[in-house]
């Protein structure tokens, strides 16, 4: 009647791993290599079309969001051209005068 318990633990295995084999390679010579390497980038220039680069993206982003933004600004000063600040004051200079210092508007 007794039953044979068994815990497994996250993390912990009671099996044996077995090892991958690796099959020792040869090393290339530099002919070989050589070879590869512009096989490879012979093999990419005639595809023709390629897809368009990380920086290519950004930039294109970038592009758009320029042109948002003018939307943006556009949109924002054509509808309150009075909160831009049409009647600002004029500034004021100090001056020195014969009772003490005092302040005129600037020309």
């Amino acid at each position: 009647m007794a039953a044979k318990r068994e815990i497994k633990t996250p993390g912990v295995t009671a099996e044996p791993i077995q090892e991958e084999t690796v099959e020792p390679t040869l090393p290339k010579t530099t002919a070989e290599q050589a070879e590869e390497s512009l096989d490879a980038i012979n093999s990419g220039e005639s595809e023709g079309e390629k897809e368009p680069s990380q920086e290519e993206l950004l930039r294109q982003e970038l592009e758009q969001m320029r042109a948002q933004l003018a939307e943006l600004k556009k949109s924002t000063q054509t509808e309150a051209p009075s909160a831009a600040g049409a009647a600002q004051p004029k500034k004021r200079i100090p001056v020195l005068t014969e009772k003490g210092w005092s302040t005129k508007e600037a020309d």
